[in-house]
């Protein structure tokens, strides 16, 4: 079997791979990262005594730690995980993802779930009794 009847049956990679929800994937990394990044600095710079947020609690070193934490695990990582997977998968299978609605619904679920949990590490503390 010549290489030119095999490469006719295989599909094609616009065919496979939602590329343009591998670069949301991607691009969600990517932000996480740079908020991850944010957090660390405003709390290296409280631990050299030069904090610019003094006094407010919000932006205290406590509450952002665990929000850089899980920036980089959840946001960043599993975000640049998932991409790959997304783009990887289909390749590898030379099948395309079983719903695109499903990884879509993934996607926004993932996002959802990453900024919640941020946001009750901020605030959460502050409804304590």
């Amino acid at each position: 079997m010549s290489s030119a009847a095999t490469s006719d049956r295989l599909p094609r990679h616009e065919d496979l791979v939602n590329e343009r929800l591998v670069r949301w994937w991607f691009l969600a990394a990517l932000l996480y990262i740079g908020v991850s990044m944010t957090g660390g600095i405003i709390m290296a710079l409280q631990l050299i005594h030069w904090s610019p947020f003094n006094g407010i609690e919000l932006l205290s070193a406590g509450r952002w730690r665990m929000v850089h934490t899980n920036a980089v695990a959840y946001g960043f990582i599993a975000c640049a995980f998932l991409g790959v997977l997304e783009w990887a998968v289909p390749r590898l299978t030379l099948q395309p993802v079983l719903s695109r609605k499903l990884s879509y619904f993934i996607f926004g679920a993932w996002q959802l779930i990453v900024l919640s949990t941020a946001a009750g590490l901020i605030v959460g503390p502050t409804f304590q009794a």
